[in-house]
């Protein structure tokens, strides 16, 4: 997970992460969300959608949301390149996460199913 991330989960796996989620050795508030909502749509979108993933992996929802003001190189990530695999394509924001080895390589090893919140 993330470098700014605690003790607990840096350095480590998402699907290890998870793992203890299950295992009740982590709990869910310990992987809070920070989101901002897109000035164009109006939408909250996962700052870091790697916690989302994880959470989703362990079958659970966020318990604790931040939200923040995007600064520009955030904002800029829903411009990227989408990720394609198998004839998908995998937006900012979205609705699967695409499970890469790193930033660098976007070769694809899982995609991970995120709950839908319901739009209104």
């Amino acid at each position: 997970m993330n470098s700014d991330a605690p003790d607990y989960i840096r350095g480590r796996s998402i699907y290890d992460v998870a793992d203890d989620l299950i295992k009740k050795n982590l709990h869910p508030d310990q992987l809070p969300v920070t989101y901002f909502v897109d000035p164009k749509t109006g939408l909250k979108v996962a700052e870091s959608n790697r916690t989302l993933a994880t959470l989703a992996l362990a079958d659970m929802k966020p318990t604790v949301l931040n939200e923040i003001q995007p600064t520009a190189e955030v904002l800029d990530r829903l411009n990227q390149k989408p990720i394609r695999h198998k004839g998908v394509t995998y937006n900012m924001p979205g609705n699967a996460v695409p499970v890469t080895p790193g930033q660098n390589n976007l070769t694809v090893k899982n995609v991970i199913k995120l709950p839908c919140e319901g739009k209104g």
